[in-house]
């Protein structure tokens, strides 16, 4: 009967295409942080035409306290492997003949929860460098307001929650959902890989979400899956709710 409420406490969110990016609940403009943004753009040639068009668009906290510094600077590292990544995904494009339209990565956020509890970030990076479609793959970035410091979704659970005994109910709770799916649309080993990857999530005020990148748990014609948790399953299990 616990699993079955549970059920009923899950939904399956899937993205039409791998190319649509997951929205969140609209953010309140005036947050506990101050935020800003810091774009930054580059076109790579081949010639006299671009090759690569490589752009970034993240978030920089505005203020001098420890927590922003070290939120910050884990951003600012973000920035640093983003622009070295594009770098060498332009070398090895340089022998490639120019595309009619430039090859392109991307990287863009949006900030999901922003309270004196938890800021949580989602940030996609889409990227076309050929074949027959592009590539899009989530990551959530989740910090403690007060110390700065990132947060794994264990970190989010009272102490005394037995983490595998919520994971396996929750998995089940999805699996009921996804049997609803049409056929085929997952791998049929989906739930041992999503238990290993349930690393990659972001919350609002009232929702968990679990993000699982293309190809994951289910091919690239199902799109990126996201598990959506009601935080009134888990009010009493963790702190942010």
């Amino acid at each position: 009967m616990k699993r079955r409420c549970v059920a009923l406490c899950v939904f399956l969110l899937l993205l039409p295409s791998c190319g649509s990016a997951p929205q969140p609940s609209p953010s309140p403009s005036d947050g506990y942080f101050e935020l800003d943004t810091l774009p930054w753009a580059k076109d790579y040639p081949a010639g006299q035409q671009p090759l690569l068009r490589a752009s970034a668009d993240l978030p920089r906290l505005v203020g001098d306290s420890v927590a922003v510094r070290t939120i910050n600077d884990q951003l600012f590292r973000l920035s640093v492997d983003f622009e070295a990544s594009a770098e060498q995904l332009y070398a090895q494009l340089a022998d490639t003949p120019p595309p009619p339209t430039p090859f392109f990565v991307q990287l863009t956020h949006q900030i999901y929860r922003n309270d004196d509890k938890l800021l949580s970030i989602l940030l996609t990076q889409s990227s076309f460098t050929g074949g027959s479609h592009e590539a899009v793959e989530p990551q959530c970035l989740n910090f403690s307001p007060s110390t700065g410091q990132q947060l794994a979704l264990t970190d989010l659970l009272a102490p005394e929650v037995d983490w595998q005994r919520l994971i396996d109910a929750l998995l089940d709770g999805m699996a009921l959902t996804v049997e609803q799916a049409p056929a085929g649309d997952f791998y049929t080993d989906w739930r041992d890989i999503a238990t290993q990857n349930m690393t990659t999530f972001a919350v609002d005020s009232n929702t968990l979400y679990l993000f699982f990148p293309a190809y994951v748990i289910a091919p690239y014609s199902t799109g990126t899956p996201v598990f959506k948790i009601d935080g009134q399953m888990l009010e009493e299990l963790t702190w942010i709710f």
